[in-house]
């Protein structure tokens, strides 16, 4: 018999490439915000550090740059959070994209096997027909055989009854 395929099977394969490259994307997403959040917590810690270093006698230049210094670290943490929601937010559209070609390659693989299923049921039923005609012809031949080992048989008899 033929062997079975899968008449959507290049479509299968095109979802799996759109399924690999969403799951990409998404790895790439997570990565920038991964970095996104390492970078704000960089600048907290440089703000901290920054702040406990000017409990020293300070003059009025270095106060004044520090002071400045102090409020650019203040302001880059701010675009930084700007930054990472925008992140989040790729993130979030990366992850529904990813799932929904996650489902689309799914029904489809749930697809081919149902087809699969079917035509292995119709492969069996196909044996079992010819197995059954085999059969059939078996007993008609032994049927057919009985019949004229019968008629010889009886033709014999009446042969040695003349």
């Amino acid at each position: 018999m033929k062997k079975f395929r899968y008449r959507l099977e290049r479509v299968l394969r095109f979802r799996e490439i759109v399924k690999a490259e969403k799951k990409r994307l998404l790895g790439l997403a997570r990565q920038e915000l991964a970095a996104a959040e390492a970078r704000l917590l960089a600048l907290e810690q440089e703000l901290l550090v920054d702040r406990i270093g000017t409990r020293t006698i300070l003059t009025v230049d270095e106060l004044q740059l520090s002071s400045a210094y102090t409020t650019w670290l203040s302001q880059e943490m701010e675009r930084q959070k700007l930054h990472i929601e925008g992140c989040k937010e790729r993130v979030a559209q990366a992850l529904a994209a990813y799932v929904e070609a996650t489902q689309e390659a799914e029904s489809l693989i749930r697809h081919k096997s149902k087809k699969r299923t079917e035509y292995e049921e119709y492969l069996e039923r196909e044996q079992q027909k010819f197995l059954d005609e085999l059969t059939t012809q078996r007993i008609g031949r032994t049927k057919l055989s009985e019949s004229e080992a019968r008629r010889t048989e009886s033709q014999l008899k009446e042969e040695t009854a003349l």
